[in-house]
């Protein structure tokens, strides 16, 4: 539990220098995630939901702490914050690997979903499989809801490291197609896709 605080103390001072301190207010409620969730997310009320996260993260954590808490507050957050400003998105949460963050426009989120993967492809070059971040996007469309955000993670979690995972509702209001279908989910059924920097 000591890696959480520690990087708790390092989101709260970037909340800081952000000029973010409501955003802190509302991290600190004392809420379940999804609500916490559903707080934050200021946008309106039909959009995008990109997640993203690091595959091995909390075993990365326990070999490495410090260099991991590095890596998230001096470059991980920095890239996510660039995203949203490039790609006209809002970021509302950060929380140790996970990021959540909303878009108006479907063919804006995918590009910042590729970017950002790519920034870590770029990161990676000369590192050891030690030291590579894998990363994992889940995006997910729909009225404002917990039922989208869990979507959103459902479609990260089941990513390849490197990829994007899309629902039909995102693929579907792309101006132009892309990816492939990759899969299908239950409950309700829906299709997913997969798009990957390089398949472009």
């Amino acid at each position: 539990e000591g890696w959480k605080y520690r990087l708790q103390l390092a989101s709260v001072a970037m909340l800081f220098s952000y000029g973010r301190i409501s955003r802190l207010c509302a991290q600190m409620d004392r809420l379940s995630p999804q609500v916490r969730l559903a707080r934050l997310w200021s946008g309106g009320s039909v959009s995008v939901i990109l997640t993203a996260d690091m595959e091995g993260f909390s075993t990365w954590m326990q070999r490495d702490e410090q260099a991991v808490i590095e890596l998230l507050t001096e470059t991980y957050y920095r890239f996510a914050e660039e995203m949203v400003r490039e790609f006209e998105g809002e970021l509302f949460q950060k929380e140790g690997d996970a990021i959540w963050c909303h878009f108006e426009d479907a063919d804006r989120s995918l590009e910042a979903a590729l970017w950002l993967l790519r920034q870590f492809v770029a990161y990676n070059r000369g590192r050891s499989a030690q030291e590579e971040v894998r990363l994992r996007v889940g995006l997910s469309w729909g009225e404002r809801s917990h039922q989208v955000l869990q979507e959103a993670k459902k479609l990260e979690s089941s990513a390849t490291a490197g990829a994007v995972h899309f629902s039909q509702e995102v693929h579907d209001r792309l101006s132009q197609p892309a990816g492939h279908l990759t899969g299908r989910f239950q409950g309700p059924t829906y299709e997913v896709f997969c798009f990957a920097p390089g398949e472009e």
